[in-house]
């Protein structure tokens, strides 16, 4: 599904104007495939916005919501499916990791080899996943100056919400019980826990989001 996706992708992205380049980011032995989005193709320097998408969703879902008001703002975008994102994961097996500085540290190398980038002026904004993935990065990469977490996250398992440990205090349901409850009960949700298994099958604890 994955790769019947991109054909279509590809050949959208060469009608905007100025056309989306395809991009290669350098990773470890490999490379990470991503867009460039750009308002002009002046060499100019113009502020850079870095879109980190989530764990879950395509990576040009990103272009509507967010990154064609930052073109319209004469800002670059770089878009990008790192490890554990779709094509990495599913054409090549390469799973998340948790220590996300080292897959933004080489967006930002790369985007540095370009003469139209502001080395001073360079955003990132992670969403969804994302929110958990870009505040790590940060502690450990410097070079950029402002962020967005969206939404900020403290915990990768459970996206920043509280768990239910003994009852949830939305629904009074005993925790013991919980696993046999769907996200539409009384505000209580399944939300999935690295467990090395994939699919609704899969353990996930169950957290309680209070309405």
């Amino acid at each position: 599904m994955e790769r019947c996706a991109r054909p279509p992708i590809a050949s959208s992205t060469v009608m905007l104007d100025p056309p989306v380049e395809r991009i290669k980011i350098p990773y470890e032995d490999q490379t990470m495939p991503g867009y460039l989005f750009r308002p002009s193709t002046s060499d100019s320097q113009r502020r850079t916005l870095i879109m980190n998408n989530g764990s879950d969703g395509a990576v040009t879902s990103i272009w509507p919501r967010v990154s064609a008001g930052a073109v319209a703002r004469r800002y670059n975008v770089i878009i990008f499916d790192g490890p554990g994102q779709r094509p990495m994961l599913f054409e090549r097996g390469v799973p998340f990791r948790h220590d996300w500085e080292h897959v933004i540290t080489p967006v930002v190398d790369f985007r540095l080899t370009r003469p139209d980038v502001d080395p001073a002026q360079m955003v990132l904004y992670g969403i969804s996943q994302g929110g958990y993935w870009v505040p790590r990065a940060l502690a450990f990469e410097h070079r950029i100056a402002a962020a967005i977490a969206d939404p900020g996250s403290t915990t990768s398992s459970s996206h920043g919400r509280r768990p239910c440990r003994l009852s949830c205090s939305s629904c009074s349901t005993p925790a013991t019980k919980m696993t046999s409850i769907d996200s539409s009960t009384k505000g209580c949700s399944r939300l999935r826990r690295p467990t090395g298994k994939i699919g609704s099958g899969a353990p996930s604890p169950m957290v309680c989001n209070p309405p």
